[in-house]
C-alpha cells in the first residue's frame, strides 16, 4: 500500500509538470515580392502594418532568412523544405 501510494504521487507529479509545459505558437507571414523592409515595424515610413506591427510588439522575430535566389520560386521552396 505504502509503494502503491508513492508510485501514484509520482505519476502525478510527472503528469502536472508535462502538461505545464505549452508549444509556442509560430506565426510565418510569407508574401511575394515584398522585402523585409516593407512593414511600418521595420522601418518604413510610407506602409502602414499596424497588426502585423502589434503583433511584432508581441512577439519574439526572426530577421535573419536566406534564401539561395533571388527568385520566388527556388526561394519559396527553400522555405518550404529547409
Amino acid at each position: 500500500m505504502k509503494h502503491t501510494l508513492l508510485l501514484l504521487t509520482a505519476i502525478l507529479s510527472l503528469a502536472s509538470h508535462a502538461s505545464a509545459a505549452k508549444p509556442p505558437n509560430i506565426v510565418l507571414i510569407i508574401s511575394d515580392d515584398q522585402s523585409w523592409t516593407d512593414y511600418s515595424f521595420m522601418g518604413h515610413e510610407a506602409i502602414e502594418t499596424p497588426n502585423i506591427d502589434r503583433l511584432a510588439k508581441q512577439s519574439r522575430l526572426f530577421k535573419r532568412g536566406y534564401v539561395p535566389s533571388s527568385l520566388c520560386c527556388p526561394s519559396l521552396a527553400s522555405m518550404i523544405t529547409g
